[in-house]
């Protein structure tokens, strides 16, 4: 017994870039427990495994208001641990799989709606070169904390990242999908990319985070000198030493950066457009809009590998 699966990068066009995720297809009505499930996402040991679950007869459905066709599909994702709520990098690759396949997406189908256990979650092509794609995650709240969550965080981030590194400001949500989410603003005297992050020390007993955004203020367009931000993502407790381009953290920290730093206007879709990079080992380049509700993450997709998992 066996699965095919697609290994993509997310967020780059770089071999050795971005967020890696395993993508497997499973029929809807595959008999495939949890424990295989999480027993596969191990064996890859990447940040996240994306189960994309195909129904026995895929429909081709109207969206409105816009007057475009979509199909539905089924998502879920596994850490090496266990499986997750919700994962923006796993779903852009998931998606870029599928579209890349015209036995399951038509070419004139260009959105996708995952039913996940987050709901509904939103995917499509984005008319572009180099050819990008875009996922629509729920818009977090990002809140400073409190006076002891801001003491707790700062002496983790002291150990974790170094004494070099002052914390600027602590947020956290109110609000699900996001509540086990932080977000630690340092300065820029230190490089974000050049620390050497202890991630082990983020891990505590004394509150409730299991995943901690790091982020920075810096020129991420060099050519035009536009301001935007850095960040790297680490949840240890969730067997993810860093994550390479975390998206749903992006989601998570976006409203707080649109406050800080005004979006520049997208030349092809008139949209605002706030420029991200995840300055890990590997890297990666996020297009975001914040849109109401919604937070829009567009970036390239690579395949990285293809191959078989023997059962």
């Amino acid at each position: 017994m066996s699965l095919r699966f697609t290994v993509l990068d997310a967020f780059t066009n770089m071999p050795f870039g971005g967020n890696p995720a395993a993508v497997i297809l499973l029929p809807h009505d595959h008999k495939y427990p949890d424990s295989t499930l999480l027993g596969i996402a191990k064996e890859f040991n990447i940040s996240e495994t994306a189960y994309i679950v195909v129904p026995s007869t895929i429909e081709v459905h109207e969206t409105t208001p816009n007057g475009g066709r979509h199909v539905e599909l089924g998502l879920r994702w596994f850490t090496p641990v266990g499986e997750v709520a919700l994962c923006g990098h796993a779903t852009l690759c998931s998606s870029a799989a599928v579209f890349s396949d015209e036995s399951l997406i038509p070419p004139n189908v260009n959105e996708i709606r995952f039913s996940t256990l987050s709901g509904m979650l939103t995917a499509r092509r984005v008319p572009s070169q180099p050819p990008k794609y875009e996922v629509h995650l729920p818009a977090g709240t990002a809140v400073p904390t409190g006076e002891e969550a801001m003491r707790i965080a700062r002496k983790l981030a002291k150990n974790a990242l170094g004494e070099a590194v002052k914390v600027l400001s602590v947020a956290v949500s109110p609000a699900s999908p996001y509540t086990e989410y932080i977000l630690i603003e340092i300065d820029n005297n230190v490089p974000l990319k050049e620390l050497h992050v202890v991630s082990s020390a983020f891990v505590s007993d004394n509150w409730q985070f299991t995943l901690f955004m790091v982020t920075q203020c810096n020129v991420v367009d060099e050519s035009t000198n536009a301001l935007g931000f850095d960040y790297r993502v680490f949840a240890p407790a969730w067997g993810v030493t860093e994550d390479p381009v975390c998206g749903s953290a992006i989601a998570f920290a976006a409203s707080s950066w649109v406050a800080k730093v005004p979006p520049q206007v997208d030349a092809l879709t008139g949209e605002p457009v706030s420029k991200v990079r995840a300055v890990s080992a590997r890297g990666g380049e996020i297009d975001v809009v914040c849109d109401g509700a919604v937070v829009k993450l567009r970036g390239e997709v690579r395949v990285a590998s293809r191959g078989e998992i023997f059962l």
